[in-house]
């Protein structure tokens, strides 16, 4: 558990994606769906995260398990002292062709708050190569402190060993902006903005990701909900579709005809943790602009800048020393401010992206990770290496020794023959859906097949992020529906 901040006070703003405020959640939930959570408490080893699955009546058992596995696995590598309520909603969508989807419930707090939550959850060697990359004023009070305490001629001297047996609570940062290169008001190009207005100073994550921080309480009373997994039971009903083999033998192979259900349920939660980008909001407002739906952009619309989002770069935004905040190919992970690319990011889906939102890796033939945007048939895909540098630097403590011992030498992605892909993370989102955070990564089936029957149907292509506009907007009527 990270290291409670004593120097300042930390005000965050709640999101709800419901009609009703997150803490009166579990006193709306009926007695008999409190008691299917109790049977999933995923049992995890001691300091170590804890995942609360929460279902109503009318779930398989099959995907209760699927989760639970799952839980299981994240658990065995995030040492984190808390607890991840995650309401697993299995019901029928209006599309035959969507498999499903998480919407996290997100937070705000300022990016001195942010700065702070950081400095006190370095616990590697890339936590703090991620922290020395952040943007600080030249005169910021805390990195004075840190070089005078210590002795150093800049902050990039500092040490591990130094930071862990420092006073961190006694640091106070005095950083409250921060720059990026942007898209313009228009959409049209790219714009240097740290002009030191809202956009600028607003950081939002997932409130998984502010547990690990320690920018909230890690454990809940009132159970409050951090993510809905919703899962299209049109989709499950197709039995044929889905293998739940890996579900009870992590080393099982999948049937080379059918879509990995572990994959999928593993991909999912880590949205919930926290690999989400604030530029697929952005796309979807930038696109309605462009099609005449709404007017100009305001910076105000823009703060939903995400932690993973201060480790995106491009050459243009190296050269600019900010990070870079706009959709395209080309835009990577570094965590030395873009001098090293550690892996590419996915495009987004606007026209000069590749059409896959943002908060995945980018496509290639063998998956980078997990947070991969698709899932071929006969295709099982595990936590990667990279998957757990990216979580490590975005606030959780990475267990780097237990995953291995559950899936064997490095995770090597399990491939058998190629097929259509399952697209991971199509957005579903109104405008009021992106105003108001409330925005899903959506997983969609990418080819020729019928979920309900052996009949093939028509599916949109990647890039036609509006044509699953309106099912958000009937989406969430039900959502609010059902939880309210």
């Amino acid at each position: 558990m990270t290291e409670t901040p004593s120097t300042i006070n930390l005000v965050i703003q709640v999101k709800t994606m419901f009609s009703k405020p997150v803490t009166m959640l579990t006193q709306n939930i009926p007695l008999h769906i409190l008691g299917a959570a109790s049977t999933l408490l995923v049992t995890a080893p001691a300091q170590a995260a804890t995942f609360n699955f929460f279902h109503d009546y009318g779930t398989p058992q099959k995907i209760s398990d699927a989760f639970v596995s799952a839980g299981n696995i994240w658990s065995s590598i995030l040492l984190d002292d808390v607890e991840i309520n995650i309401f697993v909603n299995y019901e029928q969508f209006h599309s035959n062709t969507l498999l499903g989807g998480a919407r996290p419930e997100m937070v705000e707090v300022s990016y001195n708050q942010y700065l702070h939550g950081m400095f006190r959850d370095i616990s590697s060697v890339d936590d703090l190569q991620a922290f020395k990359n952040l943007q600080f004023d030249p005169d910021d009070s805390g990195v004075a402190n840190i070089i005078n305490q210590l002795g150093l001629a800049s902050l990039s001297e500092l040490t591990l060993d130094q930071v862990l047996t420092m006073d961190r609570g006694a640091i106070a940062f005095s950083t409250e902006t921060f720059g990026m290169l942007r898209p313009s008001d228009n959409g049209s190009e790219t714009v240097l903005d740290n002009n030191g207005d809202i956009n600028n100073r607003i950081i939002w994550l997932t409130r998984a990701n502010a547990k690990a921080l320690g920018l909230m309480p890690g454990h809940d009373e009132d159970l409050a909900i951090d993510a809905e997994i919703a899962i299209n039971s049109n989709a499950l009903n197709n039995s044929a579709f889905w293998d739940f083999s890996r579900v009870y033998d992590y080393n099982a192979t999948i049937n080379p005809n059918k879509i990995d259900f572990l994959s999928v349920a593993l991909h999912e939660i880590g949205h919930s943790l926290g690999f989400i980008s604030g530029i697929d909001t952005a796309d979807i407002l930038y696109m309605q602009a462009e099609n005449g739906e709404r007017g100009i952009i305001q910076e105000n619309e823009l703060t939903h800048v995400s932690p993973m989002d201060l480790f995106r770069h491009s050459e243009a935004s190296r050269d600019q020393g900010v990070f870079d905040w706009t959709s395209g190919t080309g835009r990577y992970f570094s965590l030395d401010g873009g001098v090293t690319n550690l892996a590419n990011f996915a495009g987004g889906i606007t026209a000069n992206g590749d059409g896959y939102q943002t908060s995945h890796w980018e496509k290639q033939d063998q998956p980078l990770g997990i947070m991969t945007p698709t899932l071929d048939k006969g295709q099982a895909i595990n936590i990667s290496a990279l998957d757990r540098q990216l979580m490590d630097i975005l606030g959780w403590d990475v267990n780097l020794a237990n995953l291995d011992a559950i899936f064997g030498n490095e995770n090597q992605t399990q491939q058998a023959r190629g097929g259509a892909d399952a697209l991971m993370g199509l957005p579903s989102a109104a405008n009021q859906n992106a105003a108001n955070n409330r925005f899903r990564w959506w997983m969609n089936f990418d080819g020729e097949a019928d979920l309900t029957a052996n009949n093939p149907v028509s599916v949109a292509e990647p890039n036609s992020a509006i044509a699953f506009l309106v099912f958000g907007i009937l989406g969430l009527g039900l959502f609010r529906k059902r939880h309210s």
